[in-house]
C-alpha cells in the first residue's frame, strides 16, 4: 500500500496483465519445475510392470496324438534404480536448478517493483504538475487583482503611472 487509494489502484492496474510480469512469471514457473525435476533425479526411480500372455502348445497325449494345451503366463516386475552421486553431479545440478529458481523469483519481484515505481513516479509527476498549474492560476488571479487595484489608484491620482506599468508587466510575465 502506497498510502493513496488512486495510486494503489493505478499500480494494481499496471501490474495486472502486464506482459513483462507474465513473462517473468512463466520463467519462474519453469525454473521451479526444473528444480523439482532435478531434486527428483536424486531419488530412487521405481517402475512396476505387469504382463499377461496366453500360449497354445501341442503336447503328445496318452494315445500319442497331439493334444492342444493352452497356458496362461502372468508376470509382475518391479524395477528399482538409484544413481549413486559419487562425484556430486546430481547434487550440483539440483543446487543449480534451485539457484535458477531463486534468481527467477527475484527477477519477478524486481519487474513488479520496477513497474510499480514507474507508475508511482508518473503519478507523482502528474500530481506535481497539477499543483504547479493550480499555483500558477492562483498567482495570475492575485497579480490580476493587484494590477486592477494599482491601476484604479493610478486613475484617481494616488499612484504613479510607473506603478501601473510595473503591475501590468508582473501580470504579463
Amino acid at each position: 500500500s502506497l498510502g493513496d487509494a488512486q495510486l494503489n489502484a493505478l499500480v494494481e492496474q499496471a501490474l495486472s496483465g502486464n506482459p513483462s510480469i507474465a513473462q517473468s512469471l512463466a520463467q519462474q514457473r519453469m525454473a521451479a519445475a526444473q528444480a523439482r525435476i532435478s531434486a527428483a533425479d536424486r531419488l530412487p526411480q521405481v517402475s512396476l510392470g505387469a504382463g499377461s500372455a496366453r500360449q497354445r502348445q501341442s503336447l503328445p497325449g496318452l494315445d500319442g496324438s497331439p493334444t492342444p494345451v493352452i497356458g496362461n503366463n502372468q508376470s509382475l516386475t518391479l524395477d528399482i534404480r538409484w544413481e549413486l552421486d559419487m562425484w556430486g553431479r546430481l547434487s550440483a545440478k539440483s543446487a543449480a536448478a534451485q539457484a535458477q529458481w531463486l534468481a527467477s523469483s527475484e527477477q519477478l519481484r524486481a519487474v513488479r517493483q520496477s513497474i510499480a515505481a514507474q507508475v508511482a513516479r508518473l503519478y507523482l509527476q502528474t500530481v506535481h504538475a497539477r499543483a504547479q498549474l493550480e499555483l500558477s492560476q492562483r498567482t495570475v488571479q492575485t497579480l490580476s487583482e493587484i494590477a486592477r487595484q494599482i491601476n484604479n489608484r493610478v486613475h484617481v491620482g494616488i499612484a504613479s503611472p510607473a506603478d501601473g506599468q510595473l503591475a501590468s508587466a508582473n501580470l504579463e510575465s
